[in-house]
């Protein structure tokens, strides 16, 4: 009997609507949240967006775009990832595997859009 009740109860589950920061913020706001315009972070999405792949907490996926905004502010303003988190409504171990896995994948990528000036072009 309890466990035909438990199947039929099922509780519907509520999850608020993700709005994204690129409409949220004006440009400025923006600039001073995560230290590049949403111009820059347009080329960034395009550039990395594509090597990030959905990381699912327990049903609640969150984008590449997402899970880029998340690191960009985390190094934007060290905060730890625990207040990050709660901003918006992630864990700190969900942070933490976000910013580890966008830093692997700028740093892969790195030698291909960071170049240091040789000796000749310093002189």
């Amino acid at each position: 009997e309890i466990s035909n009740f438990c199947q039929e109860k099922r509780i519907p589950l509520y999850r608020e609507p993700k709005i994204s920061p690129l409409s949220l913020y004006s440009d400025n706001e923006f600039r001073q949240r995560y230290r590049m315009s949403k111009n820059a972070f347009e080329k960034m999405c395009s550039l990395f967006g594509k090597y990030l792949t959905f990381i699912d907490n327990r049903g609640n996926p969150t984008s590449p775009e997402m899970q880029l905004l998340i690191a960009f502010r985390f190094y934007a303003t060290g905060d730890f990832q625990t207040v990050d988190g709660d901003l918006i409504g992630l864990s700190q171990p969900t942070i933490s595997r976000i910013v580890s896995k966008v830093s692997e994948v700028i740093a892969a990528k790195s030698k291909e859009y960071i170049k240091f000036p040789s000796i000749s072009e310093c002189s």
